[in-house]
């Protein structure tokens, strides 16, 4: 299946990640990820599901300062 941006929404999650404050919320990390994907429409929790795929992964640390309704996120 042929990519629709370059770099990928995960690629761009684990580019963005290490610009983002300590804590920070998901709609801040979205932006990010339109940036730098170049593409003006993205499914909301598309890059929130990436960022917990490369936590499974063990490529980013990170856990829930509040409610997963808040969506605010802490690094760790």
């Amino acid at each position: 299946m042929k990519a629709k941006s370059n770099p990928t929404i995960k690629q761009a999650v684990l580019q963005q990640f290490p610009f983002l404050p300590e804590i920070f919320r998901g709609n801040d990390l979205v932006k990010l990820v339109k940036l730098a994907t170049r593409r003006k429409y993205i499914h909301t929790d598309t890059p929130l599901r990436k960022l917990r795929v490369l936590k499974a992964e063990g490529k980013l640390n990170y856990i829930l300062g509040a409610e997963r309704a808040e969506s605010l996120y802490q690094k760790v």
